[in-house]
């Protein structure tokens, strides 16, 4: 997923809200993205306010590592939750 692996990575998020982006983000200890309507101009607006901010920028940055390492995002933590869908799933639970 290339939103946990930026986020893996300390990189701040621009998304759309696809897939886990909204989930991610919400369980960042702050801001560590934006979510953008799916169109040109909201990509344009948030990648020149990021220009503008790169304290900010890197700031999102590390939110976004902290809600990998402490938010359940970390591969443990994510292979266990399937594991665990994947045997209730088999029983029927």
């Amino acid at each position: 997923n290339p939103i946990l692996e930026a986020a893996a990575c300390g990189v701040g998020i621009i998304s759309t809200d696809v897939g886990i982006a909204s989930a991610l983000l919400a369980s960042a200890p702050a801001k560590a993205g934006v979510l953008i309507a799916r169109d040109v101009g909201s990509l344009s607006t948030a990648l020149r306010d990021a220009a503008k901010d790169r304290e900010g920028v890197v700031a999102m940055g590390r939110n976004a590592r902290a809600a990998i390492e402490d938010g359940g995002w970390d591969w443990k933590t994510r292979v266990i939750a399937y594991a665990d869908a994947i045997r209730e799933s088999a029983h029927g639970e």
